[in-house]
């Protein structure tokens, strides 16, 4: 249960929202999808499997360009991998049919382990996907751009740096993307379907 009290803010809801969207869409494909959410067991992106990774970002509103970059490695490709950006524009909805339950329950259909999606859930702070506070929003899905992540992105990593570290006394590193610049990294949508099933055949292998 959801500790009583706790408020949840809406970019939380959004940003868990995006990641179950995007766990839905792996999952059928794959039962055994959910082992590649690696993002809340502390892996650098929030998907993974062999070379492939996905990073997801939530937003509200189609204007805004900007994602922020909560460290160094955020945006810095598996070696001999791929890193892709989902930028996903859920817009708030009264009656929307995305929401933080909803896209649980859907999920916990397609999975062979239920009990793994509640461990990561929980990992996010989100003890109970049916509690009220993690459901004061719902959605509906008006956007999604998807990038790849390479030298052609705006990014930083640590090889932007003198030796490949941080100056001495600097200890991380956040920073704001602006995606309009990156307008030569977008790749067509018809491209999704052919990564995910990358991704899914790359954790089949484990």
């Amino acid at each position: 249960i959801q500790p009583k009290g706790k408020e949840v803010g809406a970019e939380e809801v959004i940003g868990l929202a995006g990641e179950l969207l995007v766990l839905n869409e792996l999952l059928d494909l794959s039962p055994h999808a959910w082992k590649a959410w690696m993002g809340p067991r502390g892996g650098r992106h929030d998907f993974r499997a062999g070379g492939i990774a996905l990073e997801v970002k939530s937003t509200r509103s189609l204007t805004n360009n900007i994602v922020s970059a909560q460290s160094l490695e955020q945006f810095r490709e598996p070696t001999n991998g791929d890193l892709y950006l989902v930028r996903l524009t859920l817009e708030n909805t009264p009656g929307g049919v995305l929401s933080v339950s909803s896209l649980f329950n859907r999920a916990v259909q397609r999975c062979d382990r239920p009990d793994k999606l509640l461990e990561c859930l929980k990992e996010l702070k989100c003890q109970d996907p049916e509690a009220p506070e993690w459901n004061t929003m719902s959605f509906s899905l008006e956007n999604e751009v998807l990038f790849r992540v390479d030298d052609a992105f705006p990014r930083l990593t640590l090889s932007n740096f003198h030796g490949g570290e941080l100056p001495l006394g600097v200890q991380a590193v956040k920073y704001d993307i602006d995606l309009s610049q990156a307008s030569s990294s977008i790749i067509p949508g018809t491209e999704k379907t052919a990564i995910q099933k990358e991704l899914i055949r790359c954790l089949a292998q484990v």
